[in-house]
């Protein structure tokens, strides 16, 4: 039995230290997709659940002073008092053995102090060179581009229509019709559309679309205008049909810093996406569109989620999680895509009914991750950073950049550089608790 119970000690140490290992994260610098030290809200007003980051306030309690908070759902305000019940930061599990690939987690020993472990998003390979720029991530002068089944992890929650408000708050995230004579009706969660003889009927998001998140604990005021939380329009929106009948269509439409996407879908199954782009300001007057087409697996009368994304300057119409159709949003070479305009109004969304009766019994609303330059973080200070917007960095052969997903409050490669291979621990590719946060990164 000794025997035994020593081979099983010792195979465990050879799992732990050669194959997987455990880690638990203590801070919010990847969230929300892991958490740190944390407290969870449950908003009073649509029944929305989501964390709220505990790791700098834990030590302070004492203070008594209250955590505000906002519903990102809807924009009910909250507070977390003294009594609030603290939760540790998720747990881990750490494969000690692949190679990390771009968009990977990936645990390292912190380049200024080796004794601690951090974990971060890959997105710079070696013998890369990398800038951000408004945003988005350039590699060796063209943007990267994650394909719709890459960095699932990286859409964030905005709105959920399941979760309907009791109260519809002034300047809360919300849907609704455009007119007052809309064929559009909410009921219980549920978008109804009755307009058989209606054409263009739309129902319009309300909403500023910004890279905050309701995670982050006491966000600090918007200052200054630079200092303003940055527009986004990299957004993905979801609608589950649950009728459809006439021979009309349904429209998905997108419009961020003169740029439109529309997405028709007729009652065939039949999709026409066209896009409209303005490529530089000294173009003004002078858009060019293309248009790209594809078929549904099936009528729209008997399809379950149809979903239009704009991610990484490309538009994507998706079918139950299968791409049916995509197309070039904007200039992809950083030369171009910087003498685009300066995004100025938030991105504006629409769902379109015409000659139809639609149900759609939920409709939820995710964005992408915004990486900040460091002149865009408060109280950081006017240098951009490693890597950022005019400062593009070069990896060496054995060098890999990383970042957080909560980029306004993650210390990463652009505050240090990068990181050797030789400092490398492993991917991070599950959280195993807490239970209810089992998940396998993607």
């Amino acid at each position: 039995m000794a025997a035994s119970q020593g081979f099983a000690y010792l195979l465990a140490l050879v799992v732990k230290w050669k194959l997987l290992e455990a880690f638990v994260v203590p801070t919010g610098a990847m969230a929300p997709t892991i958490y740190g030290a944390h407290a969870d809200v449950v908003c009073r007003n649509c029944g929305m659940k989501y964390a709220v980051s505990m790791s700098s306030w834990a030590h302070r309690r004492q203070d008594r002073e209250p955590v505000r908070t906002v519903c990102p759902n809807c924009g009910q305000p909250s507070e977390i008092g003294a009594l609030a019940r603290i939760l540790q930061g998720d747990r881990i599990i750490v494969e000690k053995i692949s190679q990390p690939r771009r968009w990977d987690l990936m645990v390292f020993k912190y380049p200024e102090d080796p004794r601690t472990d951090y974990v971060k998003r890959v997105v710079g390979m070696p013998g890369e060179t990398l800038e951000i720029v408004d945003g988005d991530i350039f590699i060796n002068g063209n943007r990267l581009r994650k394909e719709p089944s890459e960095a699932q992890d990286t859409w964030l929650l905005v709105h959920d229509s399941s979760r309907a408000a009791k109260r519809v708050l002034r300047g809360g995230p919300r849907w609704e019709p455009k007119g007052s004579s809309s064929g559009w009706k909410l009921d219980d969660g549920q978008w109804t559309f009755k307009g058989m003889n209606a054409t263009g009927d739309a129902l319009v998001f309300s909403g500023r679309l910004t890279d905050e998140i309701a995670y982050n604990e006491e966000e600090p005021s918007p200052g200054p205008e630079k200092n303003s939380p940055p527009l986004l329009g990299d957004v993905k929106l979801a609608c589950d049909v649950k009728q459809f009948s006439g021979e009309g269509s349904l429209e998905l439409r997108w419009e961020f810093r003169d740029q439109k996407v529309r997405a028709k879908i007729s009652a065939d199954g039949q999709v026409e996406m066209a896009v409209s782009v303005m490529l530089s300001a000294s173009e003004e007057g002078k858009p060019r569109e293309n248009a790209a087409h594809g078929k549904l697996h099936r009528s729209l009368s008997t399809a379950r989620q149809l979903g239009l994304a704009i991610r990484d300057g490309y538009a994507y119409l998706i079918e139950d999680d299968h791409l049916v159709v995509s197309a070039a949003v904007g200039p992809q070479d950083l030369a171009s895509f910087k003498e685009r305009k300066e995004a100025t109004e938030s991105c504006r969304l629409e769902i379109l009914g015409s000659r139809c009766n639609i149900v759609l019994s939920r409709v939820v609303l995710w964005r992408d991750i915004y990486y900040r330059t460091l002149s865009q973080i408060p109280g950081i200070g006017p240098e951009p950073g490693w890597g950022c917007a005019g400062h593009p960095i070069r990896l060496g052969d054995r060098e890999y950049f990383v970042l957080g997903d909560n980029s306004c409050r993650s210390k990463d490669s652009r505050f240090w550089g990068t990181v050797p291979s030789d400092a490398v621990v492993g991917v991070a590719r599950w959280t195993y608790w807490p239970h209810s946060r089992w998940h396998r990164f993607q």
